[in-house]
């Protein structure tokens, strides 16, 4: 299931997004995919280091 959750107005998972601490789940949607696009540019939250993207680690992981 996918939901959107918002407080007072704002759409709670593109600010999370926005802001770089989250990913946008693309094999669901690309609602957030400009948001996540634009964080990564401007190295935000997440996008600031280096990491590995969850569903990448997810299925290196689960091949065990």
């Amino acid at each position: 299931m996918v939901a959107v959750c918002f407080k007072g107005g704002e759409d709670l998972g593109r600010w999370i997004v926005a802001n770089g601490w989250a990913v946008a789940f693309r094999k669901d949607s690309i609602d957030y995919a400009a948001d996540e696009d634009r964080a990564r540019q401007g190295r935000l939250g997440l996008w600031s280091g280096t990491f590995e993207i969850p569903w990448d680690w997810h299925a290196r992981e689960t091949k065990h």
